[in-house]
């Protein structure tokens, strides 16, 4: 078994070709890697791009729902590009539509959701219709240009406090308004695209106030007195990185002993984690470690998920360094941002196992809540916590249940956690503690953060 670096994804040889783990089991299969925009004006397309295999998923802004017993504001529209061609490091240009402005009671109307554009205006998905008082819901985003295929956006509810519609997606057009209750609540995101994005649902209409679209083009609902606001547009991108399954993946042998070996032309630097790099006795992610004369735990709690005298709890050893790895009993965030703002490359030297490094390079600042949360962590007497790389949350992952069964811990939640893996000016790498798939997430969304040390 190695990680491999160039396609950030732990592999295992069936004997025949490497299997990349947590993501369905195809061989030769690197991890998609997803970005996501919804700030800014410039992509630069990453090194590992793949013009033969990517998708573009676009959405125009809702409409905002409307005052005084209005209607609903109408979803954005959806269109997609498929296997768009061009060169790594280009600049691409983009807009985010803005969300349609709710209606404010006896001052002003709604707005009309904004376009959401990509590469220039070569595609444009039209942003959702405002609503209207006492009369018909604002109609979905429809009539863009560019891209393989698209979706109207769903109509907002009629008067009376409609809901807005949502917007189309990539499994089908947005649900269409229908009249809301008498409390507003805001539309729920999609899980079209990775389990985590897509189209957002429109908003409750609602008294005083009708619910904000969801993200992605939800339309606003109508309100007794104000309306809601409709969802921003946004763009997605998907890729699988160039060059797997056509030659880019080593080769690799069963020396009949179920241990794969690498060709000599891998990169020696790689880490493998196989049983002879891991203290005997220990299983990770299913290898048990035949390490000569084994690896010591600390005194006292040398059992992954033993509780230390310090408070912290021993999760076993690095799969690079073989540093011992001590964790916090809980998380230290639910809700908390990569970073405030997106556009720059924060990290000079990115590490994807070595979290210290990364945060070194990272100023401990209000800038950065993830990272300052692990820095002035201050469990156990120690001040040298960190934010974890992405493959130490990797292995995190694939320990989580042999921690969580010393009863030591708050459990890791079915949900996405920071690492300080930065994939771009704009994402950085997310694990899924619910199917330990690793992807791309803008560094302005709410996640979960547990820091480590060792």
């Amino acid at each position: 078994m190695v990680y491999n670096y160039d396609y950030h994804v732990l592999q295992y040889c069936d004997g025949d070709d490497w299997i990349a783990m947590g993501y369905g089991g195809a061989s030769g299969v690197a991890a998609e890697q997803i970005s996501v925009l919804t700030t800014g004006t410039t992509w630069t397309v990453p090194a590992d791009w793949n013009s033969a295999n990517n998708t573009i998923h676009i959405f125009g802004a809702g409409g905002g729902g409307e005052r005084d017993a209005g209607a609903g504001g109408g979803g954005g529209e959806y269109r997609k590009l498929i296997n768009f061609s061009v060169t790594p490091g280009d600049n691409i240009s983009y807009s985010i539509g803005a969300g349609g402005i709710g209606g404010i009671s006896g001052t002003s109307d709604a707005t009309d959701g904004g376009n959401t554009t990509f590469n220039s205006n070569a595609v444009i998905a039209i942003g959702g219709k405002r609503a209207f008082n006492y009369g018909d819901g604002g109609a979905g985003g429809a009539g863009g240009t560019g891209g393989a295929g698209s979706i109207p956006g769903g109509s907002g509810g009629n008067n009376d406090w409609g809901k807005g519609g949502g917007a189309g997606g990539p499994n089908g057009a947005g649900a269409s308004g229908s009249p809301g209750a008498d409390a507003s609540a805001p539309g729920t995101n999609g899980t079209e695209i990775g389990g985590l994005y897509g189209a957002g649902g429109g908003g409750l209409g609602g008294a005083p106030v009708g619910g904000a679209g969801g993200s992605f083009g939800g339309g606003g609902g109508g309100g007794a007195a104000n309306g809601g606001m409709g969802g921003s547009g946004g763009i997605v991108i998907v890729y699988t990185p160039a060059g797997f399954g056509s030659g880019g993946a080593p080769d690799c042998t069963d020396d009949a002993t179920a241990t794969c070996t690498l060709d000599a032309d891998r990169d020696s630097g790689d880490p493998q984690l196989v049983a002879g790099n891991i203290a005997d006795g220990v299983n990770i992610l299913g290898v048990t470690g035949t390490l000569a004369g084994g690896l010591s735990g600390p005194a006292g709690c040398a059992t992954i998920g033993a509780l230390c005298a310090d408070g912290t709890v021993f999760a076993g050893f690095h799969p690079v360094t073989q540093e011992q790895l001590f964790i916090p009993t809980t998380d230290q965030g639910t809700t908390s941002t990569w970073k405030t703002s997106a556009g720059t490359n924060d990290i000079a030297t990115d590490s994807t196992y070595d979290g210290w490094a990364n945060s070194n390079q990272v100023p401990n600042s209000t800038a950065f809540p993830a990272f300052k949360l692990c820095k002035d962590l201050g469990t156990g007497g120690h001040s040298d916590w960190y934010l974890p790389g992405r493959f130490e949350m990797y292995y995190l992952w694939g320990v989580h249940e042999m921690i969580e069964a010393g009863g030591n811990i708050t459990n890791f939640q079915d949900f996405s956690y920071w690492s300080s893996s930065e994939n771009n000016n704009n994402v950085s790498s997310i694990q899924d503690f619910a199917s330990g798939g690793q992807s791309g997430n803008g560094k302005t969304a709410p996640l979960r953060v547990r820091c480590m040390r060792r």
